[in-house]
């Protein structure tokens, strides 16, 4: 008999597709695929093999679309991430989470005018009460839309840039240090992010 035990990635993910509203056929078909990745992982974890780190940030790429989206897929490195309604138009804009790479958001030409959606889960650190006794912080999310300077500015300003490494072994390549609580706060000012919203670009907060 198998026994599938949720680690705290799947947990997340499973969470999302629990909460998730689906909106028409397209919307039941993301969500399907979304449940598939996470049957995926769970298959992987049964068989011995090594789960997916990303896969709450790819089932949260996924079901960020909006419902008319024909986009059933985690975009592949380079690919349009998300569409957002701006201005009464379709705008191209990317998609991180939490620790996410970042350092194709350096090189893009004009970062004032290009969008992100960044998606943070945040748990605060546990607190101590003088008696002894632990106080359990309660996760918290933050989903905001911005443009890609403030986005920028606001892990610079917070100090929560680090460089990536994987296997042990850094690759140069920046990232995104989100276990910080300077960064939630940065955060919550800004634009949240509402799937299936219109934006005015005059509205969206800057940083």
């Amino acid at each position: 008999m198998k026994i599938n035990i949720l680690n705290n990635v799947q947990r997340r993910a499973k969470a999302m597709i629990d909460n998730f509203t689906a909106e028409g056929k397209r919307d039941k078909k993301r969500l399907a695929k979304a449940q598939a990745l996470v049957d995926n992982d769970l298959e992987r974890a049964h068989q011995g093999m090594p789960t997916d780190d990303g896969l709450a940030g790819k089932v949260a790429e996924l079901l960020s679309h909006d419902s008319d989206s024909t986009i059933m897929r985690v975009q592949k490195q380079g690919a349009v991430d998300l569409y957002l309604i701006i201005d009464g138009k379709r705008v191209k804009a990317e998609y991180k989470t939490n620790g996410g790479r970042i350092e194709n958001l350096y090189n893009i030409r004009r970062p004032e005018a290009t969008y992100i959606v960044y998606d943070l889960d945040f748990k605060p650190a546990d607190r101590k009460r003088k008696d002894g006794s632990i106080v359990v912080s309660e996760p918290r999310r933050a989903c905001k839309v911005m443009t890609v300077a403030s986005f920028l500015n606001i892990v610079e300003e917070c100090k929560a840039v680090k460089i990536a490494s994987h296997a042990g072994k850094n690759d140069a390549e920046r990232a995104v240090q989100c276990s910080s609580k300077k960064l939630y706060e940065a955060l919550e000012v800004m634009t949240d992010y509402v799937r299936n919203k219109t934006y005015l670009s005059a509205n969206i907060a800057e940083f």
